[in-house]
């Protein structure tokens, strides 16, 4: 989805309308979001997740990336320093 966040937010919420998303939908998401630029909708579903106790480290990293892509450092070390050592992410 290489950018299209808006296209690939769009499209998330028309397959839950249709069959249960799953992990790997909102894997797909959460990339085209942070690729996209779109921190607030990412943040957004990354809480979803964490809520549906669904949340792992990718997702974080994820976060981290979109977050240092959008210069704000401060919240991407912040979410980097919370991934578990062990993580193979």
């Amino acid at each position: 989805m290489g950018g299209r966040g808006d296209k690939a937010v769009k499209l998330l919420d028309h397959i839950k309308q249709s069959v249960k998303s799953d992990l790997c939908c909102y894997n797909t998401v959460i990339l085209a979001c942070s690729y996209g630029g779109l921190v607030k909708k990412e943040e957004h579903l990354v809480e979803k997740l964490k809520i549906n106790k669904m949340l792992n480290d990718s997702h974080l990293s994820s976060l981290v990336d979109a977050y240092a892509r959008s210069e704000e450092l401060d919240k991407a070390q912040q979410i980097a320093h919370s991934i578990p050592q062990h993580s193979t992410v």
